[in-house]
């Protein structure tokens, strides 16, 4: 623990935070026995002193034509800069809520770079989360996420995850559909990276591409957006259970036609590069 680290983040500076903890230990003290005691330089002691007077952390008295100072106790320290902080996050948040967009006003995209950044976007997006968490993802950032989507479960946030992971399909007793992949999938995996969405409340959503070369993330409070990754999600739970249970059978359930017009439009989707002239 960094008492000085702490002092000078409730307003001291470095000399001042030294000079502070010397004077603590004693009932009073001398200019030069600060400078002293505190190991600050005896030529600027008297502009530390003054400072700390004038700032309400020093106390100064002149005791026999001698000037001699004390510390204000800890307690009414800590007490006046407890008020203080509290009395300014209530007069900000104030302020803030006057100046902020609407709470139900949607927020420009914006866009976040990097692997890390993303994560922590989906994490704070996550804790955040009162209503419903839609999740499609892949192994690596499973690791990072899972606790937070654990944690949104616990507050009775419902949450639907789709994990990539290549593994048996099905659900697992947390809930969670475990999607195969096609070679097609792997492959495109391989070549151009894979994706993470994530819809929270309907209208908050990441977006990410991450390749392993780039990873960048489109972020957004829209509605719009959030209602695309949420039927994704639940499409795609539903059609891998769907296909997981029926097995060969699953094309017989269509016409010859439609089984024609759906795998040529789940070709060119899956895989445009085999398309002639694709650049």
């Amino acid at each position: 623990m960094d008492v000085l680290a702490d002092l000078q983040q409730i307003g001291f500076s470095e000399n001042e935070a030294k000079v502070y903890l010397a004077l603590l230990g004693r009932a009073e003290a001398s200019g030069y026995e600060a400078a002293r005691l505190a190991g600050v330089p005896r030529a600027k002691v008297y502009e530390i002193l003054d400072s700390m007077v004038s700032k309400g952390t020093a106390l100064a008295m002149d005791l026999d034509g001698k000037r001699l100072f004390r510390a204000v106790p800890y307690e009414e320290l800590l007490s006046r800069k407890r008020n203080e902080t509290e009395t300014t996050l209530a007069r900000l948040a104030e302020s803030l809520a006057a100046a902020a967009l609407p709470a139900e006003a949607e927020q420009p995209l914006f866009t976040l770079s990097g692997h890390e950044a993303i994560l922590a976007r989906c994490q704070t997006q996550l804790a955040a989360a009162q209503h419903s968490a839609f999740v499609s993802i892949w192994p690596v950032e499973m690791e990072v996420l899972a606790q937070a989507i654990s944690d949104a479960k616990e507050r009775g946030v419902p949450c639907y995850v789709v994990l990539y992971d290549g593994g048996e399909p099905g659900f697992d007793d947390q809930g969670i559909c475990h999607h195969g992949l096609t070679i097609i999938e792997a492959q495109r995996k391989e070549d151009y990276g894979h994706w993470l969405l994530v819809a929270t409340d309907t209208h908050e959503v990441t977006l990410a591409s991450l390749a392993p070369d780039q990873q960048t993330a489109l972020c957004a409070q829209n509605r719009l957006l959030g209602s695309l990754i949420t039927g994704w999600v639940a499409h795609d739970a539903y059609l891998s259970e769907a296909s997981r249970h029926l097995g060969p059978d699953a094309e017989k359930v269509f016409p010859s036609e439609t089984n024609q017009h759906l795998r040529r439009m789940w070709q060119v989707a899956s895989a445009p590069w085999l398309e002639p002239g694709y650049k």
